[in-house]
């Protein structure tokens, strides 16, 4: 009956050796599965992260892009006001010439006129 305790309490340690090899194993291959993928969800948020930073980058490429259009339009614009400015101030002095020149031109004539009419009351004096 010994022996027979013996041979039982024996294969009773085999039986839990083997038993304790299984669950080493499947403990091992659980770890090895949570690694990988541990390394998957780390290469993804990396990728989400290069992802994200080419967004925003993209973003601020846009957005100085469009200032710089913005600003582009804004100078077009102040050109075209300077030149209307230009037009409408030589406009206004070559009607000012044309007037300062009436001007003169009547002076001219109202001074002519004078002097013409000083010269007949001149002659009208002289003949009496």
């Amino acid at each position: 009956m010994k022996v027979l305790k013996g041979i039982l309490g024996l294969a009773l340690v085999l039986a839990l050796a083997t038993s304790c090899e299984e669950a080493k194993k499947t403990a091992d291959d659980a770890a090895k599965a949570t690694t990988e993928a541990a390394a998957k969800a780390a290469d993804a948020a990396k990728e989400g992260v290069k992802d994200a930073a080419k967004a925003t980058t993209d973003a601020v490429k846009e957005g100085a892009n469009a200032a710089a259009d913005a600003a582009k339009e804004g100078a077009k614009a102040a050109v075209e006001g300077v030149k209307d400015a230009a037009a409408k101030t030589a406009d206004a002095a070559k009607e000012g010439a044309k007037a300062a020149a009436n001007g003169v031109k009547d002076a001219a004539k109202a001074t002519t006129d004078a002097a013409g009419k000083a010269v007949d009351t001149a002659k009208d004096a002289v003949k009496k």
